[in-house]
């Protein structure tokens, strides 16, 4: 019962931050139409711009907050939520949730006393993620909302993200720095909200293209030198590449890493599939195939209009998804011709008739769905989400050249809206939250026992008011 009554209270908060957007655009996670996937579009759109003008070094610092859901402290999340105007019957209500808890451990045959808990929210309940939202809100307010001033943060959860953009490396590491340092910066909400960095866990990333001669043969060049970070005595050393929500982040933006994981994890998802298709004994090929539907590509595709999205379209030349993304994208098809042959009972012929025979859509197809599917999602975003207006940008930019020509950095939506041409302007607006939790449809539904009531009552309805009649089985 308590969950059910958490979940309502979630539900009409929630309705309260979107539709009065009490929170920051930026903050993604638990939040409904701003998913995680947003979030790496919007960060790696900040980084193409930033390449395609004069401060071409972007410096990306990852934060993870140690603990995040048992460092809360109750006072401070109580004056956050009435910061944001939430109204008072609500904290009240969740005040006393927070207070009076205890619990107790048991391990190794052993149980102890039960003991207060004075700090923290509940892990599980539906206002938990919601809770610390509001939390570390503050947190994000600290670099500048506009993108257009050179610095930007992300959240989603517990994950935060500072990006800054400069003329030079050390520059935009010295605005990482003040961001983090200075008065009513980073490191004074953590200390004052109780929230430890973990700054072993903190990574910065260098993040540019350009590459210098080399002195030793002019003919070759090398990567740009890229400086550490010192933040409160602790050096950060910049790091290669950084998972962040999921995905790896490399220094140029290519993504090779995760693509080879994301190889590995279902060459290893169908290995272990194997097992359980022998020929006298094991499950059916119809069972294999919806393994490989709901299991195995999901996890191999995961965020694939990230990482993908450049390589949707076969070519001959780097520009349009050379050598490198026929490549990759055999090695994937390889994957799937394994599930076949598995579905099939091992018989071997040619990849596409096994597709057709296993019914399984084409590597090159599948790959398409999925960046359709995020394609359509973001066209039909609001105003108010952070990725309505670049979106437009970027289709206005692509449409004006016919879909053929692209920016010398594009983004991830440039790449989107060249391969599938979804206009913006003509798609329907989906809003986050459509209507307040206690609204209540002025449809009326009626079920008749008989034919002949039926028949009566959609003739009356006729002739009255506007009906809708469906044949239930």
């Amino acid at each position: 019962m308590a969950k059910i009554l958490s979940l309502c209270i979630a539900d009409d908060i929630t309705y309260l931050v979107e539709q009065f957007n009490l929170l920051l655009a930026n903050h993604f996670g638990g939040r409904p139409g701003r998913s995680m996937t947003d979030s790496l579009h919007l960060l790696v759109k900040f980084i193409t711009n930033a390449w395609a003008s004069k401060e071409s070094y972007v410096s990306l610092l990852l934060l993870d907050v140690k603990a995040a859901v048992h460092s809360i402290t109750i006072s401070r999340l109580m004056h956050n939520f009435k910061k944001a105007r939430i109204p008072h019957k609500y904290v009240r209500w969740y005040r006393e949730c927070l207070t009076n808890r205890t619990t107790t451990l048991s391990f190794d045959n052993f149980t102890s006393d039960p003991f207060n808990i004075q700090e923290g929210v509940n892990q599980g309940c539906p206002l938990s993620p919601l809770a610390f939202i509001f939390y570390n809100s503050d947190l994000l307010c600290i670099p500048s909302p506009n993108p257009r001033h050179g610095k930007v943060g992300l959240g989603f959860i517990n994950d935060i993200a500072f990006a800054a953009r400069a003329k030079l490396f050390e520059e935009a590491n010295r605005q990482l720095t003040n961001i983090m340092e200075r008065l009513n910066g980073a490191l004074s909400w953590s200390e004052a909200h109780r929230a430890e960095f973990e700054l072993d866990k903190t990574a910065l990333i260098c993040l540019s293209r350009k590459r210098e001669s080399n002195c030793m043969d002019p003919k070759k060049t090398n990567p740009i030198k890229r400086p550490p970070i010192t933040i409160c005595g602790h050096i950060i050393q910049p790091s290669y590449s950084h998972k962040f929500l999921g995905i790896i982040i490399d220094k140029e933006l290519r993504f090779k890493q995760h693509a080879a994981q994301a190889l590995t994890k279902g060459t290893t998802y169908t290995l272990a599939c194997n097992r359980m298709t022998r020929t006298t004994k094991g499950i059916k090929g119809k069972f294999m195939q919806k393994l490989f539907n709901s299991v195995i590509l999901p996890k191999m595709l995961y965020t694939a209009d990230i990482w993908c999205s450049d390589i949707l379209t076969k070519g001959r030349d780097k520009k349009t998804g050379g050598r490198g993304a026929r490549g990759f994208t055999s090695q994937m098809m390889r994957v799937q011709r394994m599930t076949s042959l598995l579905i099939m009972g091992r018989r071997t012929t040619t990849s596409d008739i096994t597709n057709i025979h296993a019914n399984l859509l084409p590597f090159q197809q599948n790959l398409r769905k999925i960046c359709h599917h995020s394609a359509l999602h973001m066209i039909t975003l609001p105003e108010s989400h952070p990725l309505h207006k670049g979106l437009n940008t970027a289709y206005n930019y692509c449409s004006k050249r016919d879909f053929q020509k692209c920016k010398q950095y594009p983004s991830l939506l440039h790449n989107l809206a060249n391969t599938f041409q979804l206009n913006p302007a003509k798609s329907e607006t989906i809003l986050p939250v459509c209507h307040n939790t206690k609204w209540i449809p002025d449809v009326k539904i009626s079920i008749a026992s008989k034919t002949e009531e039926a028949y009566y009552e959609d003739q009356v309805a006729m002739k009255t008011s506007g009906h809708i009649q469906t044949d239930l089985q």
